[in-house]
This record gives C-alpha cells, structure tokens and sequence, in this order.
C-alpha cells in the first residue's frame, strides 16, 4: 500500500510541475505589420510641363487677306470649278506671333465662266479665294475682289470692267484676260491662330478640304 500510494502521488507530481512551467513561460509577442506609407501625388508643374503652350495671339474671321494672282485668267480658257493660283502678298501678322509669310501659295476657283459669243453676249468670269496652304494646312478664304492697284492692271490690260459684290467679276463684250500679278484681297473665313513668337507650333486654323472649301460661297451665276 505505501508503494502504491507513493507512485500515485508521483504521477500527480509530474502533470503540476509541468502546467506550473507552462504557466511560467512567457507569452510570445507579436510584431504589428509595418503601415503602407502614401505614395506622393506628382506636382501639378510637371504635368504643366508636358502640356503645349497655347496661341497668344488671333486673326479676327473677316480678316483682309492680300493676294496676288499667280498666273493670268481668260474667259477663253477658264470655266466653272477650274482652280487657280495666288499667293500671299503682305505677311499675315499680329504683334507677339510669328507670321505667315509673304508667297505663302494659295488657291482661288473659278465660280463662273462664259466666252465671248456672237449675238451680244459678252464674256464673262467670276472669281473667288478659297483657301491659304500653310505649314501642311488649308486655311479657308472667302470672297475676292480686286484692290485699286489691281483695277489698273485690269483696266491697262482690258479696258473697262465691272467688279461688283464680294466676288471679282468682270463682264466684257470681247474675251477677259485678267493679267498674273493682279492684286487681289480675299477674307479669312475663320479665326485664325498664329503661334507665339520663337515656336515651331503649327496654325491652330482646322484643315480643310478642296471640296469643303469650295462650298463656303454658294453664287448663282449671271443670268444671261
């Protein structure tokens, strides 16, 4: 019996000295997880940087356009919807912005042309701008007529000759011949920005096509 009552009180030593231990043992700590620093927002100068600089300076819609005539026109050879040079004579220019130079190529359309006939009937033609072409652009005109300089052109070349309108039209009992050179003026059709000084930034005008263009003065030709 005293053994046996011995190894019992051993077996009941041994489970309290280890939960006694266990006790003991210190808890293991943990480490909180390290907080996700903000990423900075880039400056609003940076993005300033990528951004373009824009025009400083406008041409006005109705603007005068000086032009001069790059080749002749006859009434004996032009119709309707024959297409003609001109080119820039005075530089399009406002203060601060690189202008468009002078001999800047442009084109004007015939809006109506009729020979000289027998019976009466004089010949005719009718002229207009249609656009500027500028660094790969088409700068849409509207309108033509002719300057007091151009009239004596005409005049030394032709006689007499009617100009009537916002168009050139000229009407003469034997064939018109319009003489290369003639001074001309058209109008700028839209606003047209010209970039800043010193910059190589392109005209802010939209291009535009022949056939677009072409539609921006709707006449009726002369009645006969």
């Amino acid at each position: 019996m005293f053994k046996l009552a011995a190894a019992l009180a051993a077996l009941l030593v041994v489970p309290v000295a280890q939960a006694q231990g266990a006790a003991a043992a210190p808890l293991p700590t943990t480490t909180p997880a390290p907080t996700a620093q903000p990423v900075a927002a880039p400056a609003a100068a940076d993005a300033s940087l990528a951004a373009a600089p824009a025009p400083c300076c406008r041409l006005a819609a109705g603007s005068v356009v000086e032009l001069q005539l790059g080749g002749s026109l006859s009434s004996a050879r032009h119709k309707r919807g024959d297409r003609f040079a001109l080119r820039l004579s005075q530089p399009l220019a406002v203060e601060g912005a690189d202008p468009i130079p002078a001999g800047t190529p442009a084109v004007g359309e015939v809006v109506h042309g009729a020979r000289s006939r027998g019976g009466g009937h004089p010949g005719e033609l009718l002229i207009a701008g249609r656009y500027l072409e500028f660094n790969g652009r088409q700068i849409p005109l509207r309108g033509l007529s002719v300057g007091q300089s151009g009239r004596d052109q005409i005049n030394g070349a032709m006689g007499a000759a009617f100009l009537i309108g916002p168009f050139a039209m000229f009407v003469r009992g034997r064939e018109i011949e319009i003489p290369a050179d003639t001074a001309l003026h058209a109008k700028l059709a839209q606003d047209l920005d010209l970039p800043v000084a010193g910059t190589v930034a392109a005209t802010a005008a939209l291009p535009v096509s022949p056939s677009s263009a072409a539609t921006t003065d709707v006449v009726q030709p002369p009645k006969e």
